[in-house]
């Protein structure tokens, strides 16, 4: 019998925090879905929907979306670039 090390990598605390967030946005959920409350979902929707939160909510929203991607974005863009270069 044979014991194979696994290589376990230490979770970090920004990924802790990833899992906590998606945790708690799918159980906040599936409580509001059992107890007929609004969904985060249901609640972004009607935020959008305001004449003046709306424009601020999506404000907000790309701003984050912005934040999260722009790095990944940047990553991508010079790798094409790179690409690009090595061909001419």
């Amino acid at each position: 019998m044979s014991s194979k090390l696994i290589a376990v990598r230490k979770i970090s605390s920004g990924d802790a925090a990833w899992v906590a967030l998606a945790v708690y946005v799918m159980g906040y959920d599936l409580y509001a879905w059992l107890t007929g409350r609004d969904t985060l979902s249901q609640s972004f929707d009607r935020a959008l929907q305001h004449p003046l939160r709306g424009s601020a909510t999506l404000c907000v929203w790309a701003g984050l979306t912005v934040h999260l991607f722009d790095k990944a974005f940047r990553r991508e863009i010079n790798n094409a670039k790179r690409l690009v270069e090595n061909d001419t």
